[in-house]
C-alpha cells in the first residue's frame, strides 16, 4: 500500500484506500497501491458538477494570488 506520509500530504486518510472493489495497480510493476469504491454515473455526474462549480470559483481569483495559493 502507498504510505501514510504520502496519503496525508494529497489529503487523505489511509482507509480511503483500503475499502472497494476495484483495485488501483502501479504502471510500473502492477503492485496494488489501493483499493476504491465504484460508483455509478449519478456519483460521476455529481462529482463533475462539483468539479466545475469549484472550477468556476477558482477561475475568478486574480493570477498573482492564485500563484501564491499554489
Amino acid at each position: 500500500m502507498i504510505s501514510r506520509d504520502l496519503l496525508s500530504a494529497l489529503g487523505l486518510r489511509g482507509a480511503d484506500l483500503e475499502r472497494g472493489d476495484l483495485e488501483v495497480r502501479s504502471p510500473v510493476d502492477g503492485t496494488v497501491l489501493g483499493r476504491v469504491p465504484e460508483h455509478g454515473s449519478g456519483d460521476v455526474e455529481a462529482a463533475t458538477a462539483r468539479a466545475v462549480t469549484a472550477f468556476e470559483a477558482w477561475r475568478e481569483v486574480p493570477a498573482p494570488k492564485r500563484g501564491e495559493l499554489v
